[in-house]
């Protein structure tokens, strides 16, 4: 039986959810941008090397969400109206769910370089996605332990495990919207926004699927792993050197350069396999999606309560500055 509550109270508990989302990108963003000034306050020098290296970069995109905003997230937010049961790890949903999230990556990334190519000739600003910079830049076991550890544990915690718990009552369509569309937003650009929030879609639905957030972070853990660790490591400067030789003057290409090359053709041919398969198994996925019936409405209507809260529209609206900021 659906239970209904006074809209005043499902206000109030959406307000907070909002709020702690304005925390959690205010706090983490502040604390970035305020770091980088007094480096380059005390020195203009000290502060370019350490932009300049990897180490910076990673800490100030972690360490200020993880140890100073996510506590405050935490505290904010209102308690969950159910208790949500851990069920057992889904080893086939987990599987098919990782499958499906490729041609999404790959589709979600070309959208994206689109659009930053159309925002650079527009403004006449170089629009660069310091993501790619800090991978080119990192050795290979920091991007594993930030982009395949780190980020997927935080991340799923954050827009699966403790928004979907406080949403999905209310409508688990509404609430794999609302993690999608909130993980896309607080990527803050252009360039990662389109395939994190289609990625995201899918993680959010095979959480409130399986209700285990193991499931959402191992197929997050592969999908950073296959395309932030993994293809940089082969597409590297060398093989894109020989592959332009390749393209000019073929016969000058020795065997030695052609095996230089055979992690990146199995990596090509890895790809094209999982994007095919990925299409077949998103297009079963959404003809087979089904969502269960809210436990939990709202007085004069629960969509109209959620996204109509002022709190949850200044929140989206703050992730979107980053946009701005972005591309100016």
């Amino acid at each position: 039986m659906t239970e209904i509550i006074p809209k005043s109270e499902a206000k109030n508990y959406f307000f907070r959810i909002g709020a702690a989302l304005i925390l959690l990108r205010a706090l983490t963003t502040g604390i970035q941008k305020g770091v980088n000034l007094i480096i380059a306050g005390v020195s203009a020098e000290l502060y370019t090397e350490l932009v300049d290296g990897p180490w910076y970069l990673w800490a100030l995109s972690i360490l200020p969400l993880y140890l100073v905003a996510l506590p405050v997230f935490l505290r904010v937010l209102p308690t969950p109206p159910e208790k949500t049961e851990m069920k057992k790890f889904a080893v086939g949903k987990t599987v098919a769910g990782a499958i499906s999230a490729v041609p999404v990556m790959y589709i979600g990334n070309i959208i994206g370089i689109i659009t930053v190519a159309i925002l650079s000739f527009a403004t006449g600003n170089d629009i660069s996605n310091g993501l790619v910079s800090m991978v080119d830049q990192s050795p290979v076991w920091l991007t594993f332990l930030c982009m395949v550890i780190i980020a997927p544990l935080g991340e799923e915690l954050i827009f699966r495990k403790l928004l979907c718990d406080r949403l999905s009552p209310f409508g688990e369509c509404s609430a794999v919207i609302f993690s999608g569309l909130a993980f896309g937003l607080f990527h803050g650009n252009f360039s990662q926004f389109f395939y994190a929030a289609g990625v995201g879609l899918i993680l959010a639905y095979i959480y409130v699927r399986t209700k285990n957030i193991f499931c959402s972070v191992a197929i997050h853990m592969f999908i950073n792993l296959f395309g932030g660790v993994i293809a940089p490591s082969v597409l590297t400067g060398r093989a894109i050197e020989i592959l332009e030789k390749m393209a000019q003057s073929p016969d000058t290409v020795t065997k030695a350069e052609l095996s230089e090359l055979y992690p990146l053709f199995a990596f090509v041919i890895c790809a094209l396999l999982l994007f095919v398969v990925g299409i077949i198994l998103l297009v079963i996925f959404l003809r087979r999606i089904k969502f269960d019936k809210s436990s939990i409405s709202v007085e004069d209507g629960t969509k109209k309560a959620l996204w109509g809260n002022p709190a949850i529209l200044a929140a989206l609206a703050l992730m979107l500055v980053n946009f701005i900021l972005y591309i100016i």
